[in-house]
């Protein structure tokens, strides 16, 4: 499936990935590289990987947790594409992310 990443994706990962390779070298690399790993998941199977539960809506936003690290990749499920739209924090600024237009 064709994936497309929302811009504001680049910065949420961008500034993430500057705050740990702040507090650890070579850390913001590790992150990156999970985030790595979930976009290739969400290619490979989208519509198997869970609903996102706190955002009640009838768009189809899912979900994958990055391994290590307190973060989501959230993204919504379309007829011809899939859209990245958040690396979020589990804990900062809930559903900051449900208003950016696809």
């Amino acid at each position: 499936m064709i994936v497309r990443i929302l811009p504001e994706v680049e910065e949420d990962l961008y500034q993430a990935v500057l705050w740990y390779e702040d507090r650890e070298s070579g850390l913001g690399l590790e992150l990156l590289g999970a985030y790595d790993v979930a976009r290739l998941s969400i290619e490979e199977q989208a519509d198997r990987l869970p609903r996102l539960e706190t955002e009640r809506t009838n768009r189809e936003i899912r979900r994958i947790f990055l391994k290590r690290f307190p973060y989501m990749v959230v993204f919504e499920v379309l007829p011809h594409e899939v859209v990245i739209l958040a690396v979020a924090h589990f804990s900062q600024k809930p559903n900051y992310w449900s208003r950016r237009s696809i």
